[in-house]
């Protein structure tokens, strides 16, 4: 592994309880009508491809990324680069883990990701930036003195347009941005904000065509759409995927959600082919 080992892990997602984030969720259809906003922005995906299939299309045909994979996130983030370290071994790439627990980008007062990006890209240059966060943006947005409640078109227009930024900040520094979305939780009212964030991830990635790709993993670790603790039969062989809080991803779940994104990457062309990869 190369540059910054992923962090330590950390017990929670955010600075908010489960509590206040299922609220926040159920809030939504109430705050819009209370309001007067529009409804939520998409239906909750029920399932997505596992390997977001039209964005990978539109990926295909750039080439092999070259230089080091450098991943940012939250603390989902955290525990998707230890599965990320093992799996990028043998693929020529370098790995560079810089998420950090507790983030996203509906805070950046407090902590600008944009910003931090911004000197990791400097640092590292990468080729390639996958972007794995989310669990602590389930909240309403205040800016300009404007106050958008979670789930409506104007939080989505301007929760999206953080988005871009992110995407835009990778292209102009000549790197491609892989995209992961938000599993399903636990907590059925979380997952479904899982779900709202999710939808304005892959529509804004679609826009940064083709150099950046969206990956769903709502299949991956969950059955259409529903959590998961584990794969099936799991309970009689002791491997879990997720962490007793619902939220977070043991090193067996890191494991194959990284083992799904590098099967991913070379599909479209991105990563070499596992016999060129393993002759280098």
């Amino acid at each position: 592994m190369a540059g910054r080992a992923p962090r330590a892990k950390r017990p929670r997602a955010s600075r908010r309880t489960g509590r206040e984030f299922a609220l926040a969720a159920l809030a939504v259809p109430i705050l819009a009508t209370l309001l007067g906003a529009p409804g939520p922005v998409v239906p909750v995906p029920m399932s997505s491809k596992p390997a977001g299939v039209a964005e990978g299309l539109a990926a295909e045909g750039l080439g092999a990324v070259q230089g080091p994979v450098l991943e940012v996130g939250d603390s989902l983030g955290v525990d998707l680069g230890w599965g990320l370290a093992t799996a990028l071994e043998g693929t020529g790439h370098a790995f560079v883990g810089a998420a950090v627990g507790d983030t996203g980008l509906a805070e950046p007062e407090y902590y600008n990701w944009p910003a931090h990006l911004a000197s990791d890209l400097s640092s590292y240059r990468p080729g390639l930036v996958v972007v794995f966060l989310g669990a602590n943006d389930v909240e309403n947005l205040y800016s300009g003195g404007r106050f958008d409640p979670f789930g409506t078109k104007p939080w989505a227009a301007a929760y999206g347009q953080r988005v871009s930024d992110v995407l835009q900040e990778v292209r102009r520094a000549g790197a491609r941005t892989l995209w992961v979305g938000m599993p399903p939780m636990g907590n059925p009212s979380f997952s479904g904000a899982m779900g709202v964030l999710n939808a304005v991830y892959q529509a804004r990635v679609a826009l940064e065509q083709p150099g950046a790709t969206y990956f769903s993993s709502w299949d991956v670790l969950g059955n259409q759409g529903v959590y998961e603790a584990g794969p099936p039969g799991f309970a009689g062989n002791g491997v879990v995927w997720r962490a007793p809080d619902g939220v977070h991803i043991t090193q067996a779940g890191a494991d194959v959600l990284a083992g799904a994104l590098v099967h991913y990457l070379r599909v479209i062309g991105w990563f070499a082919p596992l016999q060129d990869a393993v002759s280098k």
